[in-house]
């Protein structure tokens, strides 16, 4: 009877398990950003949050976790950038989310930043592990995104087109 119970508890894990595996998670789509601020200066680490708008077209909400990423600059690599906090993408919808990070100037970062401001363009390059999880369970992906931007257009809120999961 014990033996059985056992086997029928194992049975369900590997049913949840292969059901979860099997669900399919739609990308979420970048529709833009805006309300830059920055927070404060400290040595070499500069806090910053920005407003975030995604549409999730997932019937669940997805929890992205803290997580580092490099930041390049013309193929210079400037430092790294952390996502200070778990934040949440709501379901079923486009919604506005507050980013905050925490960008770690590399020694000689400045030049590479200052020599990037005088060209009419900059290609940034974002590598690393994003963290997230749905229906509990936690997933990474490798992201390695880069992207030339028009310095002269920093307003428009087309800069980057993320997608995760």
């Amino acid at each position: 009877m014990i033996v059985s119970k056992n086997i029928l508890k194992w049975g369900c894990l590997v049913a949840l398990l292969f059901v979860f595996n099997s669900c399919t998670i739609e990308n979420v789509s970048y529709v833009g950003v805006d309300g830059l601020k920055f927070e404060k200066l400290s040595g070499r680490d500069l806090s910053l949050s920005f407003n975030l708008t995604l549409n999730n077209p997932n019937k669940k909400k997805i929890k992205v976790k803290p997580s580092l990423f490099d930041l390049y600059i013309n193929e210079n690599q400037v430092g790294t950038v952390q996502l200070d906090q778990t934040i949440e993408i709501q379901p079923n919808g486009v919604f506005p989310i507050h980013v905050p990070i925490t960008l770690n100037l590399q020694q000689g970062a400045i030049p590479v930043i200052i020599a990037g401001a005088l060209k009419q363009t900059a290609k940034i390059r974002v590598v690393g592990k994003l963290k997230g999880s749905m229906y509990g369970i936690t997933k990474s992906k490798k992201i390695d995104e880069t992207k030339e931007i028009s310095l002269k257009n920093l307003g428009d809120n087309k800069l980057f087109n993320l997608s995760f999961f």
